[in-house]
């Protein structure tokens, strides 16, 4: 079983997390067209919430594909068919499972977001997962990785950001929730047959500066983020 979620699951944290992914939408797409996920495809969607990952696949796969999102929490499956629903969408449903025991069928690409960090056995999990593939099929996975131990990695230093990183650290702590999950994924994946592919880069948001000489400094791009995306490759037998 999966760790619970710290955060709860109501429409409030929904909105949170469809603007945090926002935030994350440009590596998430990049990452899935780096791993092929293209018209046509069927994929499976990894404790895909209010459906926002699901939402960015759907533009990908086209009409001609298929999204099915899975989750454990009965609201947000209610939420997120609601609201594919509401934007027309007929080719992405969503139902109440655990990843660790995914639903029957084959699926060109299994695709997740923040998902694998809240499952204590990660190799089972993906173990459970790879058998879904299809021969030369992937899996896709943004995972954050939290490295309390180096420090904050900045200059000039900022208190505010340490203090925030501090937060994050005994939040890591007081929930159970492994701070480094993207660091393991290569040697994970190889364990249970998967061939690990690039792109291999941490994706963060930078400050840019604005013609006239003002800098962009929203909190989201002043500071990098550490996801990083992982896809693999299932050897074709």
């Amino acid at each position: 079983m999966a760790k619970q979620y710290a955060w709860s699951n109501n429409e409030r944290e929904r909105d949170r997390l469809a603007r945090q992914g926002e935030q994350l939408r440009p590596a998430t797409e990049k990452l899935f067209r780096a791993a092929g996920t293209g018209p046509g495809a069927r994929v499976l969607d990894c404790g895909s919430g209010g459906g926002d990952v699901s939402l960015i696949v759907a533009d990908l796969v086209t009409s001609s594909g298929e999204v099915l999102g899975v989750d454990r929490d009965p609201d947000n499956v209610e939420a997120a068919n609601r609201r594919v629903a509401d934007t027309g969408l007929s080719n992405v449903r969503f139902e109440i499972g655990d990843i660790a025991d995914p639903p029957e069928g084959q699926f060109d690409a299994i695709v997740g977001r923040l998902v694998l960090m809240y499952q204590p056995d990660l190799e089972a999990v993906l173990r459970a997962l790879a058998d879904r593939v299809v021969a030369g099929g992937v899996m896709a996975f943004l995972e954050f990785e939290h490295m309390s131990s180096a420090g904050v990695m900045m200059s000039p230093q900022s208190p505010s950001i340490e203090q925030l990183s501090r937060w994050m650290t005994a939040g890591f702590e007081a929930t159970g929730v492994p701070e480094r999950v993207a660091s393991r994924l290569p040697s994970a994946l190889r364990s249970v047959g998967l061939v690990p592919q690039p792109p291999y880069e941490l994706s963060g948001r930078l400050s840019r500066r604005r013609r006239g000489g003002a800098r962009e400094h929203p909190a989201a791009r002043a500071v990098g983020c550490a996801d990083r995306p992982r896809h693999c490759e299932r050897r074709r037998t």
